[in-house]
């Protein structure tokens, strides 16, 4: 069985911390309100002092999508890199492909505009090993321009 492991950067009494949760199941299904459930615990009183009684903390979600350059890429994807969901579908339709890396750049687009309706997710990494060069475009097909003011 895979071991959980989670990982924080940025300043804990800042704007933001990152939180990381490395060895996720795939498809489990996690709600803001699951996380905040657990800052309500929080609040009670778990931790040292008194802080955490008088902070509020909003979770936002960061979905990661990678763009496929072809069918070995999801299938090495799917089968070694715990927590990454690739349904057999993407990989049949990448494998079918006349042109993998536009096909790729395309469920990318699509997986990027079907995240922007789901309650609590906040925004998209793009991960593009590699493969850089492609990330303007993806963000301008998906409609992510302009960037939002925060």
């Amino acid at each position: 069985m895979a071991r959980l492991r989670y990982l924080t950067a940025g300043e804990s009494h800042g704007p933001a911390l990152t939180g990381i949760m490395e060895g996720m199941p795939a498809g489990l299904p996690v709600t803001v309100e699951d996380i905040h459930a657990d800052g309500r615990r929080r609040m009670m009183g778990y931790g040292r002092g008194n802080r955490m009684k008088i902070e509020t903390d909003e979770v936002k979600i960061l979905a990661g999508v990678l763009p496929l350059k072809s069918h070995k890429v999801a299938l090495y994807m799917k089968s070694k890199v715990s927590g990454m969901s690739v349904p057999d579908s993407v990989v049949e339709r990448m494998k079918k492909a006349s042109d993998p890396k536009a096909e790729g750049i395309r469920l990318c687009v699509e997986t990027i505009e079907r995240l922007r309706h789901i309650d609590g997710v906040a925004g998209v990494h793009i991960m593009a090993p590699l493969w850089e060069e492609k990330v303007p475009e993806i963000v301008q097909r998906a409609g992510l321009l302009p960037r939002p003011v925060l």
